[in-house]
């Protein structure tokens, strides 16, 4: 066997008297060749290796060679000579931190004595193989967590998603997600899976230092649990043995505690503390979203309880304020009339408002189906509204297709003209068809429009130089629910040419 560019000199006499079985155990293993005084003469290729990956700086592993290893030949020596004794059957070195341990064997005669140092990793290689796949499995797991989080089709599945599947990436019973409360002293069981409650409180004190969540929100760190609890639960369950509680993160900050429990002893190997601390920062970004995404929803809900309050309550006590008004102003005198004609605008006001309001809730929520609607029906319903002005219709026998709002496109219409031209003021409205198209229009004796400020009555809070009540959303209403059917609005003068004697709208509903 030429092993020449295998060894130096000083080898080559123990290689010359031993048969190629023994060189072939020597080369081929990590190994360390002294001599009877356990002087180093040898170091295997393979242990060569090894030795390179422990260098301090990452960048010298690449430019690692035989000739840097032999910096740790003294060393090593020293270490060996301390193990020394009759009969050496393991040695054990310490090299930057990392203990190696080795098998002694003596070997030779006493012209060729000496001794093979076989490197015993602690690690087999099947534990070795073993461990990859844990790491490809786990790696796996969280490349799937990430993916299925960052395509959830509604940010509402995200976190459950992320939860499940960080559940059964573990194999445990039960987990938990908690957001913290806006005093950020206690925080809300948020996303819960599997025998949650028979693990988890619905409530957390992040205060408390006795918390076990405490730390883990204050200081970013993750905690784990390897001891019976003592948790409630079922006569036939064991309670909880272990449980993880991990910070999801975002810019350094902790913006939820994501929790995991099992019944079963479990103690956490540091690749698993590590795969759930990464799962914890990789998708801090989608929960900090979600977290977003429930604040806005609160946030709805709040202002919709408002709106409630002011569409309920407070239009009933409009309501009530117009009719006493009203009464009032039938028994008042000229001068103290005005003052009450002054209130119920104001009160009319008011309730157009909160009528305005409640359309554009409803625009903007409401799943509303575009339908057949018939105009004779829907008009003779709002100009019952208006049981004292001049309103003249003839039933048209037509139909467009609209939905449930149409009716408050006329109501602002009718409500406009009112408001500005008062209650003398006529309203008359026209229906005709037109090459297949529906075409209504709109027309009062009132104040009219100037031209110059036609362009922009359907801008929303226009309300143009003739100062009255109403806050300018009516018309704007008006067009953006006609916009949804298609239907077109456009402003002229009712006798063309002259502004002040009336306004008329004209709308076309293409069929």
């Amino acid at each position: 066997m030429n092993i020449k560019n295998k060894t130096d000199n000083s080898m080559q006499k123990y290689f010359d008297c031993h048969d190629p079985e023994f060189l072939e155990e020597i080369l081929d293993v990590p190994c360390i060749i002294c001599d009877s005084g356990l002087n180093i003469i040898y170091l295997s290729k393979k242990f060569d290796r090894i030795l390179s990956y422990i260098q301090e700086l990452p960048e010298e592993r690449s430019s690692f060679s035989s000739e840097s290893s032999k910096e740790y030949i003294p060393e090593i020596n020293e270490q060996l000579k301390l193990n020394a004794g009759n009969e050496i059957k393991k040695a054990e070195i310490i090299l930057n931190g990392n203990n190696f341990t080795f098998s002694v064997r003596k070997f030779g005669n006493k012209s060729t004595e000496g001794f093979i140092l076989k490197y015993e990793p602690e690690v087999k290689p099947a534990d070795c193989v073993a461990d990859v796949m844990k790491l490809n499995k786990i790696l796996h797991t969280i490349n799937r967590i990430i993916c299925a989080t960052s395509s959830a089709d509604n940010q509402k599945d995200l976190l459950p998603i992320a939860l499940k599947m960080t559940v059964e990436l573990m194999n445990f019973d039960a987990g938990a997600i908690y957001f913290p409360d806006s005093d950020m002293g206690s925080a809300s069981m948020d996303v819960y899976y599997g025998l949650y409650d028979l693990f988890f409180d619905s409530e957390i004190d992040l205060k408390s230092e006795e918390s076990n969540y405490f730390g883990v929100f204050r200081d970013n760190k993750a905690i784990y649990i390897e001891q019976y609890l003592g948790v409630p639960h079922e006569e036939d369950e064991s309670g909880v043995f272990s449980m993880a509680i991990i910070p999801v993160t975002a810019d350094d900050r902790t913006i939820a505690i994501l929790s995991i429990a099992t019944s079963n002893l479990h103690r956490f190997s540091e690749l698993e503390k590590e795969t759930l601390e990464a799962v914890g920062k990789e998708i801090g970004g989608f929960f900090r979203l979600a977290k977003l995404q429930r604040e806005l929803i609160y946030a709805n809900e709040e202002a919709n309880l408002y709106l409630d309050i002011m569409t309920h309550d407070i239009n009933n006590a409009n309501l009530i304020s117009q009719g006493y008004l009203e009464i009032l102003e039938d028994i008042s005198d000229e001068k103290s009339g005005n003052y009450v004609k002054k209130a119920l605008s104001g009160v009319v006001q008011s309730s157009d408002i909160i009528r305005n309001v409640s359309v554009i809730r409803r625009f903007r929520e409401d799943n509303l189906k575009p339908k057949k609607i018939s105009l004779d029906r829907t008009l003779k319903e709002v100009i019952r509204n208006y049981h004292d002005a001049d309103i003249r219709y003839d039933n048209c026998g037509l139909s467009v297709t609209a939905d449930e709002l149409l009716p408050e496109v006329f109501l602002n219409l009718f409500g406009n003209s009112l408001k500005h031209g008062g209650k003398e003021t006529t309203i008359t409205v026209s229906v005709k068809e037109e090459d297949e198209r529906v075409v209504v229009n709109v027309c009062d004796n009132g104040r009219g429009i100037p031209d110059d400020q036609k362009p922009n009555i359907f801008r929303r809070y226009y309300k143009g130089k003739i100062q009255s009540s109403g806050k300018g959303l009516g018309l704007s209403i008006v067009k953006m629910i006609l916009e949804r059917y298609g239907a077109e609005i456009y402003v002229t003068d009712r006798v063309t040419g002259d502004y002040k004697k009336g306004v008329c709208f004209k709308i076309i509903f293409h069929e």
